[in-house]
């Protein structure tokens, strides 16, 4: 029957008689016929390594640099330029300390109280992820020196906050379409198992939506 289980980590899968087992932290399992695994790909690995560890190996590669995200609150006033925008990205060779910055204000309503505005800058990933993993207040003052003169700000933000991720967004390297290949070559040996998410093919919402689609197509056929 269709049910969502909560509260609960997979640690493994083993295939027998064209069934695969998912084994829980329980200590119970879940039989089934098709797998889905829509996780990061380094937790995807760590599932598969007994199923097959060369399929586990190439799941790990795909890396994840950390990144870290400074949001701030300042009054509309504060701001000099840009509040009208939806935010920016910053190219390289520019050297800046942020990776970009978005107005979730503009983006998103309700994201801020009226004559405020709410931003989020970006530290680190793989242009310098030794960045993300700043203690807290040298990454905002870093985030903010590199904010001021960009968009005029005067004063300091009302509001501050951190959130980190020690394994952000995946990273599309040289040779990931070899990968993508090797993966699905390895998966025809396991009828009923699928991989699916932002490692893959695609790592914006839209394109995990456009993904899952043809692979539910996939497996309807």
């Amino acid at each position: 029957s269709s049910r969502i289980l909560k509260g609960k980590k997979v640690l493994s899968i083993d295939r027998k008689n064209n069934h695969y087992s998912v084994h829980l932290n329980d200590g119970n399992s879940i039989d089934a016929k098709k797998v889905i695994l829509a996780c990061p790909s380094h937790e995807s690995a760590d599932i598969l390594k007994e199923l097959s560890s060369e399929l586990s190996d190439i799941l790990k590669t795909i890396p994840y640099p950390p990144l870290s995200v400074v949001a701030f609150g300042f009054k509309k006033e504060q701001i000099g330029f840009g509040t009208s925008l939806y935010g920016f990205l910053i190219p390289h060779r520019e050297r800046r300390k942020i990776l970009g910055t978005l107005f979730d204000s503009s983006i998103f309503p309700n994201r801020a109280p009226e004559g405020y505005v709410l931003l989020r800058s970006m530290i680190g990933g793989r242009r310098a992820p030794e960045l993300a993993m700043l203690p807290d207040e040298k990454l905002f003052d870093t985030a903010l020196s590199e904010l001021k003169p960009l968009l005029s700000i005067k004063g300091e933000a009302e509001f501050i906050k951190i959130f980190r991720w020690e394994k952000a967004i995946p990273q599309y390297e040289v040779g990931h379409e070899n990968k993508l290949n090797r993966i699905e070559q390895i998966l025809s040996q396991f009828p009923g198992l699928y991989l699916t998410g932002n490692a893959y093919r695609g790592i914006s919402v839209n394109d995990c939506i456009e993904n899952s689609l043809k692979l539910s197509d996939r497996i309807m056929v």
